[in-house]
């Protein structure tokens, strides 16, 4: 269940969350708090439960038992959760038939967006897929889609941007890109990102804080004066030696 906000300095707050499937116990327990204005970071092995967590906040599972809040919501709306939140998913849910403005123009009518022209053409500008507007989806490199779908989850301008493996796969200059993306839209503005990644080499040049799950429990949380003292690796590393 959602319940009301109880910090106002936390956008995310979960209190012993937990989720089982067929008796198999996936999350256990969590109890997270996500600043606002930060970039959180979810790591962890496969299987340690942070797609669950992200599907949980997005209003895509229930909780088997525990309590979560997320700023404004104060029930459990499903609809109401995922239309002030924008996501990234492993599936990008785009509509390969459709071109990159086409795509963008149709969810800008489902979030019922004001001047919605200006604001596609400024977000197919500040991805760089301006000379792709007309392109359809499906002859975009991999890469070019990923930053479709960035462009799409930030159409309605929201508080909290989550992402969930945003650059797997994606060659070295585009997860760069992606990097600096990410910095840019905390930095200008009063928005918080919370990322799922196991790119740790570069959540280590952008994150301020870092929560590590193994086996569906938290094995640790740290934040950015932690990680001026040691690699993220090393923490992550040292985390599973407590297995």
């Amino acid at each position: 269940m959602l319940e009301k906000q109880r910090c106002l300095s936390n956008i995310i707050e979960t209190r012993g969350l937990s989720k089982t499937f067929n008796g198999r116990i996936v999350l256990d327990n969590i109890d997270l708090n996500i600043p606002r204005g930060s970039i959180f970071a979810l790591i962890g092995p496969n299987g340690a439960g942070k797609t669950t967590l992200i599907r949980i906040l997005l209003g895509l599972y229930k909780p088997t038992t525990g309590t979560f809040s997320i700023y404004t919501h104060n029930n459990d709306d499903n609809y109401n959760i995922r239309k002030d939140i924008g996501f990234m998913l492993h599936s990008p849910g785009l509509y390969p038939v459709l071109s990159s403005y086409e795509n963008l123009a149709l969810y800008a009518r489902i979030y019922k967006i004001d001047n919605e022209r200006e604001r596609i053409e400024h977000l197919l500008e500040l991805v760089g897929l301006t000379e792709y507007r007309d392109e359809k989806v499906h002859i975009l490199s991999k890469g070019m889609r990923q930053k479709l779908v960035l462009a799409r989850a930030i159409l309605h301008d929201p508080e909290l941007l989550i992402l969930d493996e945003p650059t797997v796969g994606l060659e070295v200059e585009t997860k760069i890109w992606f990097r600096e993306f990410i910095s840019n839209f905390v930095m200008n503005g009063d928005k918080t990102v919370l990322i799922s990644s196991h790119e740790l080499s570069e959540l280590e040049k952008i994150c301020t804080d870092v929560a590590i799950l193994r086996k569906g429990k938290v094995a640790g949380v740290y934040n950015k004066f932690d990680l001026n003292e040691t690699s993220l690796e090393d923490l992550y590393l040292k985390s599973g030696e407590r297995d």
